[in-house]
């Protein structure tokens, strides 16, 4: 589209990032698990694996998918920004991470092309912070909680008469007394 524009058009390209309140689901899938990375071009699976990864997301070991693409068998989840109706049959998980929104710095970027007032820039650069403090409140309150259930458990396990051993399904002891 850049290329189709007369020479004196000025543009602005923004870039598109994913929401990071939609990546709770992501994290809580288990490390190495093959997912699809449902997208509608080759290019856009790529790009947004590659900021899933840059995020943080990079413990899922992701697979593109896009029509016309081949399809590795056997997956049972599909990640994807809104193209749900792309997902293959027999996925039997869809985790829809919504549609990639416009970056923070492209917001201010039009922001100021537009000649916005700074102090309207001020306000939404603020609603963008209030909602990382909203999501770390909330991260913070599951951390609090998964503490007090651990001293629970502990002070079960140091009451109980007999021996007791807490291991996870890899066999390593988690809490004994």
């Amino acid at each position: 589209i850049i290329n189709k524009l007369p020479p004196n058009i000025e543009f602005l390209v923004a870039k598109r990032v994913i929401n990071y309140q939609s990546i709770e689901a992501l994290i809580q899938i288990p490390q190495g698990t093959e997912v699809l990375l449902v997208n509608d071009h080759e290019a856009t699976c790529q790009l947004t694996i590659e900021q899933l990864r840059n995020h943080g997301i990079n413990h899922i070991d992701y697979r593109p998918y896009f029509p016309g693409g081949i399809t590795a068998k056997g997956i049972k989840i599909a990640v994807t920004p809104n193209e749900s109706h792309l997902v293959p049959k027999g996925v039997e998980t869809v985790i829809d991470i919504g549609t990639r929104q416009i970056d923070i710095i492209s917001i201010f970027e039009i922001a100021k092309w537009l000649q916005v007032p700074e102090s309207k820039i001020n306000t939404m650069s603020s609603e963008f912070v209030s909602e990382i403090v909203v999501l770390l409140k909330k991260f913070n309150s599951a951390a609090k909680s998964a503490l007090e259930y651990k001293n629970i458990l502990q002070g079960i396990l140091d009451n109980a008469s007999d021996g007791i051993i807490y291991c996870d399904l890899e066999g390593v002891i988690i809490a004994a007394n």
